[in-house]
C-alpha cells in the first residue's frame, strides 16, 4: 500500500471555497472527485473489516487496527477520520465482550429476552448469537409490536407473517411459525 497526502475534507472544502474565478470550477470538481474516491475507500475498508469479523468473530482487535492503519494511510484519511475507525473497532471489542458474557451465562431464550427487553415474552423465542448482536426470533406479533413501541400499530399496519426490528445490540425477527 502506498501512503498518500492527507485529504481532510473539511479543510480542503474551506480552501476550495476561497478560490475565485475560472479556477474555482476545476477546484470544486477535483475536490468532489477526491471526496468520492475517499468515501468509496472508506466503505470498502468498512466492508472488509465486517467480512473479517463475520468470518472470524474472535479476530484480535490488533489485527483490525493494523488493517485500519494500512488502509487509512493509503486513503489519506485525516486524524479525525482515523479516530472514527479506531472508535468503531473499540466499540466492536466492547460489544463482543458483552456477547461472550451473555453466552457464558447459559440462560434460556426467554430469560435472555426478559433481560434485554424487560418483559416476559408471550410467545416462543429463539436466540441466535452473532459476533456483536443477539438475534431474537419471535413467534408472537404482540411481543414484536411491544418491542417496536407500537410504531406499526399506530400507522395502521398489521403484522401477519413477518417483521424486522434492529436497535443497538439486538435484532428481532417475527415469524408467525418457526421450528
Amino acid at each position: 500500500m502506498t501512503e498518500r497526502n492527507v485529504f481532510d475534507p473539511g479543510l480542503e472544502y474551506e480552501m476550495v471555497k476561497s478560490i475565485q474565478g475560472t479556477d474555482a470550477l476545476q477546484a470544486r470538481k477535483e475536490f468532489h472527485e477526491k471526496r468520492i474516491e475517499q468515501k468509496m475507500g472508506m466503505a470498502t475498508l468498512g466492508a472488509l473489516m465486517l467480512e473479517l469479523v463475520m468470518t472470524d468473530p474472535e479476530i484480535p482487535l490488533n489485527t483490525l487496527f493494523d488493517l485500519m492503519d494500512e488502509h487509512t494511510n493509503e486513503l489519506g484519511l485525516s486524524g479525525k477520520q482515523k479516530s472514527i475507525f479506531r472508535k468503531l473497532i473499540k466499540e466492536f471489542g466492547g460489544r463482543r465482550e458483552k456477547q461472550r458474557a451473555l453466552k457464558k451465562e447459559n440462560l434460556t431464550p426467554e430469560t435472555v429476552f426478559m433481560k434485554r427487553f424487560h418483559f416476559a415474552p408471550k410467545g416462543s423465542v429463539k436466540v441466535e448469537y452473532g459476533p456483536i448482536t443477539t438475534n431474537f426470533i419471535l413467534s408472537s406479533s404482540s411481543d414484536y409490536e411491544r418491542i417496536e413501541g407500537q410504531r406499526k400499530t399506530t400507522r395502521g399496519v398489521t403484522l401477519k407473517s413477518g417483521g424486522f426490528f434492529s436497535s443497538g445490540l439486538s435484532r428481532c425477527y417475527f415469524f408467525s411459525r418457526f421450528r
